[in-house]
């Protein structure tokens, strides 16, 4: 199992998020995951797509952001044009073979191409740019949005109707802060491999975090800790200052569990660094 799935399917409150997504995954339901950025929903999207039927067939990921920002409508639905042999080559765009369709970012897309989008899916077919009549399109849709889509019809911003093909099901992701006591849990898959453990008072001070990136962030302060410490970890991402007038992210933890913190960082310095002399008082070799 690999870590990004672990971060999912490894944590307890999760159950229910992935009991509703296993009894999604075997249907052919279009589905709309939300939820704030860096919660997961491109790894729960893969997840479902894993346990469908579909399993043995590709996972098309079509970045809508990306389509948003430099738009060709080739991108979206794949142009067929000459090489210079004159044979007509296909490029791009929606496979219409069978698979999964995940739509990254819905929400970004612009009002023609939803229009476009809406069509595709209700016919199941597509034009391409420079091709002769139509190709049927075979996929099963989800759709993932970090905005509140429902916010956006009502705006006037995305359409009601293409709304409604997407969010037959809806699946929220809860944000991290609302379930801090997966965070040992998290912490520990990330380090999976690493023959290393976070101290306690880390932890503290990652359940006092907000977590505004989410699951993304916490990876990222792992990450970050593997290279230069916790002690640097915390500083960087300005984790576990809670109380006005703080200078120091590990200022609340107190005498005891700040010295431990300090210890933990110099034994981990000098394994990292080979440190024989160290290595061996640790060791309990008083040579």
């Amino acid at each position: 199992m690999s870590v990004a799935t672990a971060s999912v399917r490894s944590v307890a409150s999760m159950c229910e998020v992935l009991a509703l997504a296993s009894r999604i995954a075997v249907t052919e339901t279009a589905l709309l995951i939300e939820g704030e950025t860096g919660t997961g929903k491109g790894v729960l999207a893969t997840v479902i797509h894993q346990r469908s039927p579909r399993r043995l067939q590709p996972l098309h990921v079509l970045d809508c952001g990306v389509l948003a920002a430099g738009l060709r409508s080739g991108d979206l639905f794949g142009q067929v044009a000459a090489d210079c042999t004159g044979l007509a080559r296909r490029s791009g765009g929606l496979d219409h073979g069978a698979g999964t369709l995940l739509l990254d970012e819905v929400g970004t897309l612009p009002p023609d191409l939803q229009r476009a989008l809406l069509r595709v899916l209700d016919q199941r077919t597509v034009r391409r740019i420079g091709a002769d009549g139509v190709h049927r399109v075979d996929v099963r849709v989800i759709a993932t949005a970090s905005g509140d889509l429902r916010a956006e019809v009502r705006a006037g911003r995305f359409r009601a109707d293409l709304y409604q093909r997407l969010a037959v099901v809806r699946l929220p992701m809860p944000a991290l802060r609302e379930r801090r006591g997966e965070i040992p849990r998290l912490v520990a898959a990330f380090l999976a491999g690493e023959g290393a453990e976070a101290p306690a008072a880390v932890l503290a001070a990652f359940e006092a975090h907000l977590w505004p990136g989410n699951v993304r962030e916490l990876r990222s302060v792992v990450e970050h800790q593997k290279l230069l410490g916790w002690a640097s970890a915390l500083e960087a991402f300005q984790i576990a200052r809670p109380m006005a007038g703080d200078t120091s992210p590990i200022a609340h933890l107190g005498e005891a569990e700040r010295a431990a913190l300090l210890r933990f960082e110099e034994d981990h310095r000098a394994f990292r660094l080979g440190r024989p002399r160290r290595m061996r008082e640790l060791s309990g070799d008083r040579r």
